[in-house]
């Protein structure tokens, strides 16, 4: 990896699913890359967890506590503007459980690497002839219609919205997006492409889809005890709605765009370059 990465964790009552094991076997491996572990206000022993593995971890990593549990949207939000003061060229966040696997961090960068044209990359559970997509068949259903719902929302198709695992390059517009709390508990990923769409065609005239790559990931393992009830899929339909109006309608209330320039956080630091393991 020739650049620097930094890569949102929200954790919310992980302490048992935690593979710190992996954690450390990856960042031994990827020197640039910097973790930011966020938790979310956990009732179990996540934070402890997580401040114990900063010690270990031959990586540069960072734990923000948030005290009352405030939603992964907020917990993810929160994270990115963290990561930011890190100036990396490309942040990120991921789930906790790694039902995407830590090596895909290397696919979705290396993406980045290979198209100047491109600001994201989004990790799509795609089952297709060579991977192994190992999902729970109710899921995956609930999934694409949930996915259906959002592309006719967003105007764009997009195979899988909800995947755990993207990868933004990092602009003055990424600081933008996530300046402010997302209204959608349950669809924020959706809320936040809805974000970009408004903000890219107040911008310039390159739409989404020319921005934006979906990669379909080689693996993905669902992981029990996930927080994410099947009934929390019926809220989508109200909150999409939500998201339609607010920023996607006709002449829906377009951002102010003047301050995008400068709402880059300060640099604290950039992330160090360590010298891999022997």
């Amino acid at each position: 990896m020739s650049h620097s990465i930094c890569i949102i964790v929200p954790c919310y009552n992980e302490a048992k699913r935690l593979n710190v094991p992996a954690f450390c076997r990856f960042a031994a491996k990827h020197p640039r890359v910097r973790f930011v572990m966020v938790n979310d206000g956990s009732r179990d022993d996540t934070l402890d967890v997580i401040r114990r593995m900063s010690q270990q971890i031959d990586c540069p990593m960072s734990v923000v506590d948030l005290p009352m549990n405030q939603g992964k949207a907020e917990a993810v939000r929160q994270g990115m503007n963290e990561g930011l003061t890190f100036a990396p060229d490309y942040l990120g966040y991921w789930d906790a459980d790694l039902a995407t696997p830590l090596d895909a961090i290397s696919e979705l960068a290396a993406i980045l690497d290979q198209r100047d044209d491109l600001d994201l990359v989004l990790a799509s559970r795609m089952s297709l002839l060579g991977r192994k997509i190992d999902r729970h068949w109710l899921r995956k259903k609930i999934g694409r219609v949930c996915g259906g719902m959002a592309s006719l929302v967003l105007g764009t198709r997009i195979r899988d919205t909800q995947c755990g695992a993207k990868l933004f390059r990092v602009t003055p517009i990424t600081s933008f997006v996530f300046s402010s709390p997302l209204t959608s508990r349950w669809l924020f990923d959706v809320e936040l492409f809805a974000r970009l769409i408004q903000t890219w065609d107040a911008v310039d005239e390159r739409p989404f889809a020319e921005r934006v790559f979906e990669y379909p990931l080689h693996h993905w393992t669902e992981i029990p005890g996930s927080s994410l009830k099947k009934m929390d899929f019926l809220k989508a339909g109200w909150e999409l709605t939500q998201i339609y109006m607010r920023y996607l309608r006709p002449f829906a209330s377009a951002p102010d765009v003047s301050q995008i320039e400068t709402t880059l956080p300060p640099v604290r630091h950039t992330i160090p370059l360590r010298k891999k393991a022997a």
